[in-house]
């Protein structure tokens, strides 16, 4: 990135958009993932002999209003293809 002139960082002279915690910048308010998406990724790689599995953040499993298919990302997440990401409460239980 640093030979494009570019920040792994975001923000400054890049042009990368800075994001702050709990900012939600308003064209990517109305986003949601796209779980057919990450099946068709682990698709590709599971059908050329692949062993695949995503890692996706937790709230993906707590917000269903966060994706535009929970019911097939819980389908993925019962066969073993993806994971989340320890919770917040997992941090403030240790």
């Amino acid at each position: 990135l640093g030979s494009l002139g570019l920040s792994g960082r975001g923000g400054g002279n890049s042009g990368l958009p800075v994001h702050q915690k709990g900012h939600v910048h308003p064209d990517e308010e109305n986003k949601k993932l796209s779980v057919r998406g990450v099946t068709i990724a682990l698709w590709y790689f599971i059908s050329r002999g692949h062993q695949a599995q995503a890692l996706m953040p937790f709230c993906f499993k707590t917000y269903p209003n966060k994706s535009d298919n929970w019911n097939e990302l819980m389908a993925l997440f019962r066969l073993n293809l993806i994971e989340f990401t320890p919770g917040i409460a997992f941090y403030h239980n240790t």
